[in-house]
């Protein structure tokens, strides 16, 4: 009985070792779209101070927007170059990685999206996504010392 688990728990571990492996491409916060690219995403909310009123409603959408655009980077500053090595840690330390990051941020494209949750128009939700492809995250690997 003790080797039969002993035995299951080496073949588990295998299992999750050979699993890992095969998805070794995965790049966490992305979801792989084929062909070697990754699509990010992000929201962001801003509660509208008088609903009805464009000028607030207009106010809570750019709001919305810094947002969600914030949260895209945050994402994407957590991806991994190496196995020791984040682009957060190359954006704060090399001024050309924080000018790649912030060239693929301005590729990002940020939409407002209905609210399904409230109904009085006094909430917005900003959708933002943002696909990289291998060849982007690779460009970071140069700053690595």
């Amino acid at each position: 009985m003790k080797n039969t688990v002993q035995a299951m728990v080496v073949m588990g571990c295998i299992a999750m070792l050979v699993a890992g492996c095969a998805t070794s491409k995965h790049v966490p916060g992305a979801e792989r779209i084929g062909g070697g690219n990754y699509l990010f995403t992000a929201s962001g909310t801003a509660l509208v101070e008088s609903p009805g009123e464009t000028r607030e409603v207009t106010r809570a959408q750019v709001a919305a927007k810094a947002m969600a655009r914030a949260e895209l980077l945050k994402i994407i500053k957590g991806v991994r170059i190496t196995e020791a090595v984040k682009v957060e840690d190359l954006v704060l330390t090399e001024q050309e990685a924080s000018t790649l990051a912030e060239g693929w941020l301005s590729r990002a494209v940020i939409t407002i999206v209905p609210d399904h949750r409230t109904y009085d128009d006094s909430l917005v939700i900003a959708e933002a996504s943002l696909v990289l492809s291998r060849k982007d995250l690779e460009k970071m690997r140069r700053f690595v010392r």
